[in-house]
This record gives structure tokens, sequence and C-alpha cells, in this order.
């Protein structure tokens, strides 16, 4: 009986495996540019100014077929940041005026 239990634990265990990872990918990839930073949560990227220097900070993505385009921070660095919502995400860089992009996250 007790063998019964621990096989049916570790089985239980198993099929948890694939929901958990299929959870923690609604976060996919995220990418810093000095203290600014862009990332996505499924198909919605988000741009995030947090240095007070005056540059302006934005997320380019790139999308299925044409999908190309940016989505800025509009406060500055207050809280909160600008996001927008891009079908079929493939990938996204995080930029600074004046001061250049990271490199591009593919997701």
């Amino acid at each position: 009986m007790a063998r019964l239990l621990t096989r049916t634990s570790v089985v239980l265990s198993l099929a948890a495996v694939p929901l958990f990872l299929s959870a923690t990918n609604a976060f996919a990839a995220g990418i810093h540019h000095g203290d600014d930073y862009g990332y996505n949560v499924g198909n919605t990227v988000y741009a995030c100014d947090n240095e007070r220097d005056g540059n302006g900070v934005y997320v380019e993505y790139w999308g299925e077929g044409s999908t190309h385009g940016q989505v800025w921070d509009g406060n500055g660095s207050q809280a909160g940041c600008g996001s927008a919502s891009v079908p079929s995400l493939w990938s996204f860089q995080v930029c600074e005026d004046h001061s250049g992009c990271s490199g591009r996250v593919y997701v």
C-alpha cells in the first residue's frame, strides 16, 4: 500500500510539472539598458523608464509579418510603464534616447 501511494505521488508530481512550466512561461523575456528595461508578458510588451535623466525610453518590437513598432514610457521615470499588445510577438529591444539600444530579445 505504501509503495502504491509513493508511485501515485511521483506520477502526480510529474504531471504537475508541465502545468507549472506553462504558467511561468507567460513572462517570456526581459532586458535592461542601464536601469531602464523592457519585458513581455504573452504578446504584450512593456517599456519602463527608471532613470531621471531626461532621456525617453521605448521598446521597439517585431511581430508576425510586417508588424513593427515602438511603445514609449510616456510618463518618464514616474511609476508605471508604457505597454502595447503585439500580435504574434517575435522579438524586442529596449532603447533610450541619446544612448542607444540593448540587444534584441527573441521570444
